[in-house]
């Protein structure tokens, strides 16, 4: 038997030993390298790829016009998105607004305590089957109130608010000067207003409709002759993201078995008018959790006015309120305000309700003199919280809230009018051929 220990044995074993040796040494030498390379924030290589978006570009959509004028009624567009997912909240409308009368001397116009929002009454987000997946009413009215009541001054000034024309001054009216402005989608509709992407199957083919507002609601003109105003160049730039073929798989798949669930906020809005000193008003509204609800209201001597803000509330008026659904009163106790002093109980509760409660930063931008000058609201929290869930969601269930108000005067010989936007979840099952929506 040959040992081992032979000749031809013992040299190969030290050419064993020597060779893991040597790859000892190299492999610790490669060890001390990376980590040299990582201590010293060297490393260049990508690592792998956990990003679900393939590219993202920006996606600019045109109008069925360029071009119109506030006797064109509605402004639509239709979004041909392709595949790709929409952020709404860094997608904007553009346009170039031009205000005009025939006033011989010069003249101005402003849009008075509200911005650019205040071209458009309403606004709807159509289906490609031309379905309803979102939509407010008064929308002018409500954006002036729920920006200045939930933003403070940094957000408010300096952030999108400012791109919409807020605190824009005098602009001149009877020439041919032109004034360029900015509206981000999620400060459109409560359906872009998402911190998620807006899902391809939903918004490619959708229509959206703007409704123009007349001239003598949308700010204040110092020579109402012939007032009107033209909106050129309106398109919007989408912020579009393409997914990765993986990613695009399996939500395809998840919408095919069992659909995806599209959740947001929306506003559902009833008007009352009314000259009596006391009233209760019915809310009737078809909705699920409903959350919160907002009511202002107007001199309706100053509406349609053209040298006056018809989007301002009157100066405070509400003596004291309550709204009931069911056997449950909000708030627990009627807020009272006789007149003659600050509203402050229902001012820190309209901060509460819209959770703008930094009433320690000295550059809040909502003052009391401001809120009982142009933007009183009252209104009440409904739930505690307004997370959307889907746990115990009630589809179609018709809410009857109930307004017990008292004014201070009865209007004089004139009537006012009451606004109310009740707040609620509303939810989008997206399926690869349609969309349900449950209110």
């Amino acid at each position: 038997m040959e040992s081992k220990y032979s000749d031809d044995g013992v040299n190969l074993d030290r050419k064993r030993i020597q060779a893991l040796t040597v790859n000892g040494q190299e492999n610790y030498k490669k060890k001390n390298i990376v980590d040299t390379i990582a201590v010293n924030d060297l490393f260049y290589i990508l690592p792998q790829d956990l990003s679900a978006v393939a590219s993202r570009t920006k996606n600019r959509q045109y109008f069925d016009r360029q071009n119109y004028s506030n006797t064109d009624g509605n402004m639509n567009i239709v979004f041909r998105t392709g595949d790709t997912y929409i952020n709404p909240k860094n997608s904007y409308l553009y346009f170039t607004f031009n205000p005009r009368d025939d006033a011989g001397a010069p003249s101005t116009f402003n849009f008075g305590a509200g911005s650019i929002s205040n071209l458009f009454r309403s606004i709807t987000w159509y289906d490609k089957s031309s379905k309803i997946i979102d939509n407010i009413e008064d929308y002018n009215l409500f954006k002036q109130i729920h920006d200045y009541n939930s933003k403070n001054s940094s957000s408010f000034l300096h952030g999108k608010q400012y791109l919409m024309g807020y605190q824009k001054g005098n602009m001149v009216s009877n020439n041919d000067t032109k004034y360029n402005f900015a509206i981000s989608l999620d400060n459109l509709l409560g359906a872009y207003n998402v911190e998620h992407l807006i899902p391809a199957t939903l918004i490619n083919g959708s229509r959206l409709t703007l409704k123009l507002e007349n001239p003598e609601n949308c700010g204040i003109w110092s020579d109402a002759t012939n007032a009107r105003y033209e909106l050129t160049n309106v398109s919007i730039m989408c912020d579009s993201y393409t997914l990765t073929d993986p990613i695009l798989e399996k939500l395809t798949q998840i919408q095919a078995t069992k659909g995806d669930q599209y959740l947001f906020h929306t506003y559902s809005h009833v008007q009352h008018t009314s000259s009596a000193l006391s009233n209760q008003f019915d809310i009737n509204i078809t909705a699920n959790k409903a959350l919160s609800i907002t009511s202002v209201s107007r001199n309706t001597e100053n509406i349609g006015v053209p040298g006056s803000d018809s989007l301002a509330s009157e100066p405070f008026s509400w003596a004291n309120y309550i709204y009931r659904v069911a056997n449950h009163y909000y708030p627990a106790q009627r807020l009272e305000y006789e007149g003659g002093e600050d509203p402050i109980e229902q001012y820190l509760d309209t901060l509460y309700r819209f959770k703008n409660m930094d009433l320690n930063d000295s550059n809040t931008y909502l003052t009391l003199t401001r809120y009982s000058g142009n933007h009183a609201s009252v209104g009440a929290n409904l739930r505690s919280n307004d997370n959307i869930s889907l746990a115990g969601m009630d589809i179609g269930v018709r809410s009857n809230i109930k307004l017990s108000a008292t004014f201070l005067d009865n209007g004089g010989s004139n009537s006012r009018r009451i606004d109310s936007w009740v707040k609620h979840a509303r939810v989008v099952k997206i399926f690869p051929s349609k969309i349900a929506v449950q209110q």
